[in-house]
């Protein structure tokens, strides 16, 4: 029978018939499956292929003791000394009787169990390997699963936070008045515009208007009042979706505002 997909009796199958530890039954009639082609199992085969061969690898080698050839050498002189020397010599001949006796058979025992047990022994630990490798490999897919998400989530949750921090403006100072800086607070959350800035005084009749400077366009902001010193502190609201202003500046308008800049700018700072 094919498998779509792998399941735990198939695995141990795979597992014992790469070890040969099936009876020979039960290995022709694995490897007849595996004629019938089925994918999973073949997967499974190699899979545990790979494992088994790597197993004898991770052993660390160990060097024969430095008299072992020495050893050797002298066992083989002294067992041919003892051994009985039957060359040129007459071999004494045993006769028969002439009535032989019966001889009882002695039934042939099968040979113990415990013959058996290494090979037991090391297909469980192979299992029990094998099962630990699948569940290391599944707690390590869950796991990298939720780093995953977990780096996605960071990613989205900066991405967030870095759309949602304030922008800065810096203003430096123009013609119009060289001394003059500032800065605009964008408040990204909010979309507001804080003005801060440092101009010279008001004249009479006078206000000072913020622009926004697109690539085409000079589009009012709104008109600010000034301290007597030209300190000028203002929240105003920031562009709308279809603004999307590259500058900010401040020009020097008659009260009430105008609908284009009529003075030199003040001050201007990049805001896209």
């Amino acid at each position: 029978m094919r498998h779509d997909e792998v399941n735990e009796e198939s695995q141990e199958a795979a597992a014992l018939y790469v070890l040969g530890a099936l009876s020979q039954h039960e290995a022709r009639a694995f490897e007849r499956h595996l004629r019938d082609g089925c994918p999973a199992c073949e997967i499974e085969v190699n899979q545990f292929e790979q494992v088994v061969g790597l197993i004898g690898s991770t052993a660390p080698p160990v060097s024969p003791p430095a008299n072992l050839r020495e050893r050797l050498i002298n066992n083989i002189a002294n067992e041919a000394k003892t051994s009985p020397q039957i060359i040129g010599q007459q071999a004494d001949v045993l006769r028969f009787p002439e009535h032989p006796t019966l001889t009882r058979q002695i039934p042939s025992r099968p040979a113990p169990a415990r013959a058996f047990i290494p090979w037991a022994i090391a297909a469980s630990i192979f299992v029990a390997f094998i099962v630990s490798v699948f569940l290391w490999q599944s707690d390590r897919r869950a796991l990298q699963a939720a780093l995953d998400k977990s780096k996605e989530e960071a990613a989205q949750t900066s991405t967030t936070v870095a759309a949602a921090q304030p922008r800065v403006i810096k203003l430096a100072g123009q013609e119009g008045a060289p001394q003059a800086s500032g800065e605009i607070l964008w408040d990204v959350q909010t979309n507001r515009w804080i003005v801060n800035a440092d101009l010279p005084p008001l004249p009479a009749g006078k206000v000072y208007q913020l622009w926004f400077v697109t690539q085409d366009a000079k589009i009012s902001a709104g008109t600010m009042k000034a301290s007597e010193s030209g300190r000028v502190v203002a929240v105003v609201p920031g562009p709308s979706n279809n603004i999307k202003p590259v500058f900010a500046a401040i020009t020097l308008e008659p009260e009430g505002g105008s609908p284009q800049p009529t003075s030199k700018i003040f001050v201007i700072g990049e805001a896209g």
